[in-house]
């Protein structure tokens, strides 16, 4: 049987903490998708990653097989992903956002933060005073997007930042879904683990079906990145 997954929309979210699993599913027709992936930057400092089978890419793909359609999504890869161009991507996407709309955030790369300072998600122009803060997806969010829930996914080090940003949105009354790789400050893997388990789960792969009861419960991809990510 094929499996497939139903993505639990109810609040807030968050890899290691408890949840009570409902289901909902979205439209793909009607989801919005930034797909950012950075894997060299301009500056030398920022170690690259090895651009061989890139995961970032290949959830664009599963996603468009899904049905989201290519209008709905930007795929912002390596040069292409400067501070301004994910700043505008965002809002292009979000400004086409109805009532009824998810917008699904995903970034790769390097996750960046100064002492206890806030987190930045490296953007290929990375440079002190030119960085995309962690904050700023919520401050976008909340400008732009009239839709009914986000999905906030990052496989980075100190990604967990993600979570107080969705805590932050879910008080405006949206329904936030947030999947990272790391807590906030932690740092990740280099290796697509959390990527890959993620697409994994998308695509219906049977081992994270646990009851076997023919889906993927938000619960269960929680168990799964959970235990793939220790």
């Amino acid at each position: 049987m094929k499996k497939y997954i139903l993505l639990l929309l109810t609040g807030f979210f968050c890899l290691g903490a408890a949840s009570k699993p409902t289901t909902i599913n979205i439209d793909p027709a009607n989801s919005l998708v930034l797909i950012t992936g950075v894997l060299r930057w301009e500056d030398p400092a920022l170690s690259p990653f090895s651009n061989r089978n890139r995961k970032d890419e290949e959830l664009y793909r599963l996603l468009l097989q899904q049905g989201v359609p290519v209008a709905n999504m930007i795929y912002l890869k390596d040069n292409e992903a400067t501070l301004s161009g994910i700043n505008q991507a965002m809002k292009t996407l979000l400004a086409k956002s109805n009532p009824n709309t998810t917008f699904i955030f995903y970034y790769a790369g390097h996750g960046v933060r100064a002492g206890n300072g806030p987190v930045s998600f490296a953007n290929y122009d990375y440079a002190a005073g030119n960085e995309f803060a962690v904050s700023s997806i919520t401050a976008s969010i909340q400008q732009y997007f009239k839709g009914k829930s986000v999905w906030l996914l990052a496989d980075c080090c100190y990604s967990g930042a993600l979570l107080e940003e969705a805590t932050t949105i879910s008080k405006s009354g949206k329904s936030v879904l947030a999947l990272t790789s790391s807590t906030s400050s932690n740092i990740s893997t280099g290796n697509w683990t959390f990527s890959q388990t993620l697409i994994d789960c998308l695509s219906g792969f049977a081992a994270g079906d646990r009851n076997q009861d023919g889906k993927i419960s938000l619960s269960e991809l929680k168990a799964e990145l959970f235990d793939a990510m220790k």
